[in-house]
């Protein structure tokens, strides 16, 4: 497995962390951790993951963008 950080933004409340640990899970990544700044309305993730690309996929489908 691969260790995966990313920044978010889009997200703005505990609902948003929810659904991208739920999708990430979905999708089989471990040691998810989702960290959402509700003022700025930016987030960081981290996993373990073997596809980066299907990782930032999943957070996109969701409706959030990485950058």
């Amino acid at each position: 497995m691969t260790k995966i950080n990313l920044n978010l933004k889009g997200t703005h409340c505990k609902s948003c962390k929810m659904v991208i640990e739920d999708a990430l899970g979905d999708l089989g990544a471990t040691n998810v951790t989702v960290e959402i700044n509700e003022k700025e309305q930016t987030g960081k993730v981290s996993c373990e993951f073997d596809d980066k690309k299907k990782v930032v996929e999943a957070i996109q489908k969701e409706g959030y963008k990485v950058v």
